[in-house]
């Protein structure tokens, strides 16, 4: 248990300390002589360094408490500045199509959208095809996954809706019940929904300001 910032001073004042330090720092006979006899417990017939070495170790004492206790209130007011920071980032539910056309491409471009608005910093993105690589392992009825999407739709603060594309074999399909669905939640909740990344960033920019 820490002591009072003052207990320092405490000591300056203890008797008993001062008695057993006087084999340390013996008594002058001029100073044995003040007001007339010994002064055994006074505490100026202490030899003057004693008291000047306990006053140091007060101040320096008390120096590093307080700027320690400076640090520590500057760090933890730096933190809630960097976690509101990251939290005033929208988070965007990424819907394209899936069922339809080649599941395997359709989630790939999924997930190359999500790396780059991750990587573009201005958005929170979430990908919900993840869900294929979780169903290749642990498959679930398909209406398992619409359930646990609209149920997490509500904590989303908007939605991407886009064509599933993949140029290098000159693929591309837009239809999607699925998506168009979650669309219509987004638009039933009051939240924006945007067909292109460009749209969104400059939403995500405007809604900083």
């Amino acid at each position: 248990m820490r002591q009072p910032l003052d207990a320092p001073y405490a000591l300056l004042l203890n008797t008993d300390m001062l008695s057993q330090t006087k084999s340390h720092f013996p008594v002058t006979r001029a100073n044995s002589k003040i007001r007339g006899g010994p002064a055994k417990h006074s505490i100026r017939a202490i030899h003057p360094f004693l008291c000047v070495s306990v006053v140091a170790a007060t101040v320096v004492g008390c120096t590093h408490i307080s700027t320690h206790q400076t640090a520590s209130r500057v760090k933890s007011s730096q933190q809630p500045m960097e976690m509101r920071a990251i939290s005033t980032k929208p988070v965007i539910y990424i819907a394209s199509p899936y069922t339809k056309g080649d599941p395997a491409i359709n989630t790939h471009f999924q997930c190359q959208v999500f790396d780059r608005l991750l990587t573009d910093g201005l958005v929170w993105p979430v990908a919900p095809l993840w869900s294929h690589f979780q169903h290749a392992l642990f498959p679930r009825r398909y209406q398992d996954w619409v359930a646990y999407d609209f149920a997490m739709i509500q904590r989303y603060d908007a939605c991407l809706r886009l064509n599933s594309e993949y140029p290098e074999l000159g693929y591309s399909e837009s239809t999607s019940s699925g998506a168009d669905r979650e669309v219509a939640e987004f638009q039933r909740l009051g939240k924006p929904v945007f067909y292109s990344i460009e749209e969104l960033y400059n939403w995500a920019r405007a809604r900083k300001r």
